[in-house]
């Protein structure tokens, strides 16, 4: 069964499907079902995600003319026209923090300037196996939120839609930037470098783009609410926790993205937003 599921997803067809966000004047701040935790969390995810789909997307480009297989190079044009239109969004979305006193400007500048600085001491592949992590990681945020609908129904329209279609997409192209590390002469000890690597700087970047967020909110005013929120990410059946085993598994030397087929779930997500149709952007 396994070796099916990834010879099926070497033969994906990967196409954006548009969204063109429009977010009402009347959205509150805490969006996230009134909860200063869950919504600056997300809204410090939204800020890194233009920088970093950009960052993505130059790692990948680089190496497009030395991928071989013509299936891969196919979906390495999907994956490109995905991740330009989830910056697109997000974006967006960013612009809108911007009227509840977020500098978002500032700090996607800010969060670039950071990659560029860490990019001038690190070869391509470097950068390569740096996506791979991240692409990881995005790949098990989405698993997370796709899985639970208690999270996800917190969220109003058009907001849930604008994460659920994030999520679906992102499982749709995980493996591609792994692929393409690997048809290049990637090798697992580089990959793994980099992982336990971004590990510690991907959740520290997080963590103190979210305090800041929160403590401009005035959200550490009320601790137990707080405390709380905390416990449903990081409790010992935490949102975040239970998806450790799938984060370990990035380390086993014969790992592949698809080794988690979400075939099933992209398909049940694609039918909820688009009534079982892609719609090209």
């Amino acid at each position: 069964m396994l070796s099916e599921v990834r010879t099926a997803a070497q033969t994906r067809t990967i196409a954006p499907r548009n969204l063109d966000l429009e977010i009402p004047a009347d959205t509150p701040r805490r969006w996230f079902g009134g909860n200063a935790y869950y919504s600056h969390l997300l809204n410090a995810f939204s800020l890194m995600f233009p920088p970093g789909e950009r960052f993505f997307m130059d790692a990948v480009r680089h190496f497009r003319d030395q991928v071989r297989t013509p299936a891969l190079r196919e979906q390495v044009r999907g994956f490109l026209a995905q991740e330009a239109l989830h910056g697109r969004e997000h974006r967006m979305f960013n612009r809108w923090l911007s009227t509840q006193g977020v500098d978002a400007e500032g700090i996607e500048s800010a969060i670039w300037d950071e990659i560029l600085r860490r990019k001038a001491s690190r070869e391509p592949l470097d950068d390569l196996a740096v996506t791979c992590a991240l692409e990881h990681f995005t790949a098990l945020m989405a698993e997370m939120w796709l899985h639970e609908p208690e999270m996800r129904a917190l969220v109003s329209e058009p907001l849930r839609k604008l994460w659920t279609w994030h999520a679906l997409e992102e499982l749709d192209h995980k493996s591609v930037a792994f692929d393409v590390y690997k048809e290049v002469g990637g090798d697992h000890a580089r990959r793994i470098k980099w992982m336990r690597r971004i590990t510690f700087g991907f959740i520290l970047g997080v963590s103190f783009l979210h305090i800041d967020l929160m403590r401009a909110d005035k959200a550490f005013d009320d601790p137990i609410a707080l405390a709380k929120s905390w416990w449903k990410f990081w409790g010992p059946r935490g949102f975040y926790t239970k998806r450790l085993p799938q984060y370990l598994s990035y380390y086993k030397r014969d790992f592949h993205p698809w080794d988690e087929d979400s075939r099933a779930l992209i398909e049940q997500f694609e039918r909820e937003i688009y009534g079982g149709g892609k719609i090209d952007g």
